[in-house]
């Protein structure tokens, strides 16, 4: 099968043409991949930032929050007051003591609330007012 010149170099512009347009479409998906990473790394250090003014103001408040003073006779660690009572009694007159005077018994929250605990009560039931 003979191919005359002229069809010959029509394929060969055709084949250019089709080249340059597939390049220019690589380019141009290369610029906009750059710009919505280049966007996505702000929107990253964006949400970075946040996260620590949401911590600060989560610190901020909860300090706030705890500047409450204890009633007398309590003892405070964080943000919670603790008494223990010298009266004995069963878990229920012990927490309706609690409850009467605006505090309930004590829901250990953490490893560091428990070493207090530890090392401020012997046998009792413990109250705490919030």
């Amino acid at each position: 099968m003979l191919i005359n010149k002229s069809t010959l170099w029509a394929v060969v512009v055709l084949l250019v043409l089709l080249s340059v347009v597939l390049l220019a479409g690589l380019l141009g998906l290369a610029v906009q991949h750059k710009t919505v990473m280049e966007k996505n790394l702000c929107m990253g250090r964006d949400v970075e930032q946040l996260l620590q003014r949401l911590k600060n103001v989560t610190e901020q408040r909860d300090s706030l929050l705890c500047k409450q003073d204890c009633p007398g006779g309590w003892n405070k660690f964080g943000c919670k007051c603790y008494q223990v009572s010298r009266e004995w009694g069963s878990w229920n007159k012990s927490r309706e003591l609690c409850v009467s005077k605006g505090a309930d018994l004590v829901v250990v929250d953490s490893k560091e609330e428990m070493d207090f605990i530890s090392k401020n009560v012997f046998t009792s039931w413990l109250g705490s007012d919030r």
